[in-house]
């Protein structure tokens, strides 16, 4: 599977908080040290949980993770009214089967006129 072939299934996941489309990810592919049906099923739980705050999509803005994966593909998940951020997961290739499909938990670094974080 080609990266970038996972970022679109991944994201059309995350945007319509469902599961359907993870059914094309490659079964002997690893995400984040789970197998297809466990990465499967470890995202549904996330989407069940955002689905019990009454929300029923997401959309997509690309984003950046500034602390453990600088590299990688970042995106962040809004609430489509508030444009409240609800969730950021990395998506990176680590090697040719093996691919990282993690929530990004670091907070955006506040923007302040000097620059500086504090």
């Amino acid at each position: 599977m080609k990266l970038k072939v996972l970022e679109e299934v991944v994201i059309e996941a995350f945007c319509s908080l469902s599961t359907a489309p993870l059914s094309h990810v490659d079964e002997f592919s690893d995400y984040s040290h789970n197998n297809k049906d466990e990465f499967i099923e470890e995202l549904n739980k996330v989407f069940n949980q955002i689905k019990s705050n009454g929300i029923n999509a997401l959309l997509v803005q690309t984003s950046t993770c500034k602390f453990c994966y600088p590299n990688a593909n970042t995106y962040s998940f809004h609430h489509p009214v508030t444009n409240l951020l609800i969730i950021r997961y990395v998506i990176d290739q680590v090697s040719q089967r093996s691919f990282r499909v993690q929530e990004c938990r670091n907070l955006p670094l506040p923007k302040v006129e000097s620059g500086m974080p504090f």
